[in-house]
């Protein structure tokens, strides 16, 4: 709350407390007052600028002292005259502290492409969310199609646990788990960060790419929209190029004109949608996926084409 807000609430109770107080004994200026419901740091103020006394003991009371009672009076008449406005402003204020927080973790997630290629994203992402959807979001920010299985693997408590799309075992909280596997939608990822810091995410168990996980930072209110990605480098693979060799095959046709698969390189990126990393293309995926719970139909076009005969036609190269 701030100064203003602070200041707002003292006046107003000690408003109140002149509204609701009682005369204690003939000619007495000190006034018993109830106390009922009201701010208790509202309260604290009051009686250390010396306006109300707190009697210590069995049967604690409270009354305003004769200059609160005086300051209180002077309060009443203003109140009265700005009582919708002075409403308005506490209404408004109260609406402001309740509103829930909009907490996140911010992770850095790099994939690994080997020393000379380069491919991370920095995004924020709800905390209260599951493995599932955790595994939703790194797909859309790094532009894969969710085609394959997946799962994570990190440690927790000083166990090694693996999270993976439809484990065997139901899932259990980590702190109760008989077995190391856990299904990704039974488990929630603040209950493994932040007191974990790193994981690895892989997916595509035979291309096998390998992204670590780093939690940077646990904030409390985050002023955006959520899931978010904050800053990214490198473009990411396309869909079934073969794991990290099969991408560099993949680059050097690309880049070279007299490449003989250079033409096929070509038209398969445009087919796949591999570019440079775009920012607003990432989150704008990735609103989309998170909204509707993972890809839908709206990711049509990030997909490979079929052929006529229902078959799908994937650029492959020459293994050396």
């Amino acid at each position: 709350m701030d100064t203003d807000s602070k200041d707002l609430l003292d006046m107003l109770t000690l408003t109140y407390l002149a509204l609701t107080s009682k005369t204690e004994g003939k000619g007495s200026k000190a006034k018993q007052v109830t106390t009922d419901r009201l701010a208790d740091e509202a309260l604290a103020d009051l009686a250390h600028n010396g306006y109300i006394h707190v009697s210590k003991g069995p049967g604690e009371r409270m009354e305003l002292t004769p200059a609160g009672a005086t300051t209180g009076a002077f309060m009443k008449e203003l109140f009265s005259a700005f009582q919708q406005d002075i409403y308005a402003t506490v209404a408004a204020d109260s609406e402001k502290q309740q509103k829930p927080q909009n907490s996140a973790f911010k992770f850095h997630i790099e994939l690994d492409l080997g020393h000379d290629l380069t491919c991370w994203r920095d995004i924020a992402v709800p905390q209260h969310i599951t493995f599932g959807q955790f595994h939703e979001i790194i797909q859309s920010a790094f532009l894969w199609e969710d085609s394959h299985l997946f799962e994570f693997r990190l440690t927790t408590h000083g166990k090694k646990i693996v999270i993976e799309e439809d484990a065997d075992e139901p899932g259990e909280a980590f702190t109760t788990l008989k077995n190391d596997t856990v299904d990704a939608e039974a488990i929630m990822i603040d209950e493994i960060f932040p007191r974990t810091k790193n994981a690895v995410y892989e997916y595509d168990f035979g291309d096998s790419w390998m992204h670590s996980i780093h939690l940077e930072e646990t904030i409390r209110s985050y002023p955006g929209t959520l899931p978010r990605c904050t800053a990214g480098e490198g473009a990411a693979p396309p869909e079934d190029v073969g794991g990290v060799f099969g991408f560099r095959e993949f680059l050097s046709a690309l880049s070279d004109a007299t490449n003989p698969d250079h033409d096929d390189a070509v038209e398969w990126a445009d087919t796949e949608n591999y570019g440079p990393f775009d920012l607003d293309e990432v989150n704008d995926r990735m609103q989309r996926w998170f909204n509707t719970g993972g890809r839908d139909d709206a990711d049509g076009e990030d997909s490979l084409e079929a052929d006529n005969t229902g078959e799908t036609d994937v650029l492959t190269f020459p293994q050396k």
